[in-house]
Formats: C-alpha cells, structure tokens, sequence
C-alpha cells in the first residue's frame, strides 16, 4: 500500500518525518483503539465469553489508554456475569494517560448506548457506577518487565505485538501462555496475527481471537 502510495523508487518510500510515519501506519489501528466498544462489539464479545470456573472472572487488558476499553469489558462482564467478581487490570506504559483513566468525566451524548447502565451523574458529567469503577486497576506498567498477574480469563492487547521486536513478542507471547487460564481468550489487534504454533485462531460473527493449543 505504502509503494502504491508514494511510487516505487527508494528515495520516496523512506520514512523521513513523523507524518511519514503517520501516514505509513495510517490504517493499521484496530477500529476501536482507544475508544468505548460499540454495541456491536460487546454483542460480538458476549456472546463467546465463557464463564469462570471460580467466583471471579479475571481480565488483563494491555495499552490500556485513558481506559475505555477496560471500562467497556468491565461493564459488559458485569452484564454477562452478574453473579461473579470482576477484576480489570489496566496497564500502560503511557503514565499521563493511565494517571488520568479513574477520574475520567464523560458527556453521557459520548457513551454508546448499551453502556450508559453503568453509569450515573457526576457532578462534572457521567461517572461509572462504584461496582464497574472499583473493578478497575488502572496502573503504569511496561509489559517486557516482569508481570505477576494470578490466572485471567481473558487478554486484551490490541495493536501490542507489532510494536515490540521479535525477542519482545517472544517473551510477551510465553507471559500469555502463562498468565491465560485454559479455555480463556486472547483478544489481539485487527491487523495482527499469530503464526505461533501453541495459538489457535478462532473466529465468530464479528470478532477474532486466539486460544491456547495447550
């Protein structure tokens, strides 16, 4: 796409600037990076979901931003299993932006529908419920250090992989292995893939993931 782009010599196909870089990634991101999952997502997620075998269904969401993500999977878990505890852990290496997610305030015109359940009036705009809010571990964290995480259901790291060398994707996709319970999900960007043998690509009405072969 790049070469249709700027033409085949050499010189035009250099990144030479950040809007070269820009350009050259535009159209890569998962359509949702970043934001709050439509009603179509969450409907896609739901429905594949396996429940916990214990009392708690555990999440590990990766690049977690300002947190409309993790607040999306926690909403929707407390929908699905209203029984079970739900646990969220948020991570970013980005320390401003993971700083900021728990005191985010929202116009209630920028939640998807399905969502504004979950929420109540602030004094500022829309807040999560304390029972989704609460749920959330929001915490700085570079994945290719050492993660100690109990068991999770399910793994959310969209647009991850492709970013680390391979030696980094390596170590990242063992800590999956480890960390992921058998029968658990892991939720990967919308242009990635893994060829790895120890993962088996599953598909539903809207949604793609990957479970453990082992």
């Amino acid at each position: 796409e790049w070469v249709r782009i700027r033409g085949g010599d050499s010189a035009s196909l250099q990144l030479k600037s950040d809007e070269d870089a820009g350009e050259f990634l535009r159209g890569f991101a998962s359509a949702e990076a970043g934001a709050f999952w439509s009603g179509n997502t969450s409907n896609a997620i739901g429905k594949v979901l396996v429940p916990s075998e214990g009392n708690v269904f555990s999440v590990w969401d990766i690049g977690c931003g300002q947190g409309q993500e993790a607040l999306s999977i926690a909403a929707l878990l407390k929908s699905r299993f209203p029984e079970k505890q739900i646990r969220v852990w948020a991570h970013d290496s980005d320390l401003l932006k993971v700083s900021n997610a728990p005191n985010m305030v929202y116009e209630l015109s920028e939640l998807p529908e399905w969502i504004r359940g979950a929420t109540q009036e602030g004094r500022n705009g829309a807040i999560f419920k304390k029972e989704i809010s609460d749920s959330v571990s929001f915490e700085y964290h570079d994945v290719l250090n050492e993660n100690k995480l109990p068991p999770v259901n399910l793994i959310i790291a969209k647009d991850v992989l492709s970013f680390f060398p391979a030696d980094g994707r390596t170590k990242l996709l063992a800590d999956f292995q480890e960390t992921l319970v058998s029968g658990g999900m892991l939720i990967i960007g919308d242009n990635e893939r893994i060829k790895d043998g120890n993962w088996s690509e599953r598909e539903a009405p809207g949604l793609r993931w990957y479970a453990k072969t082992f």
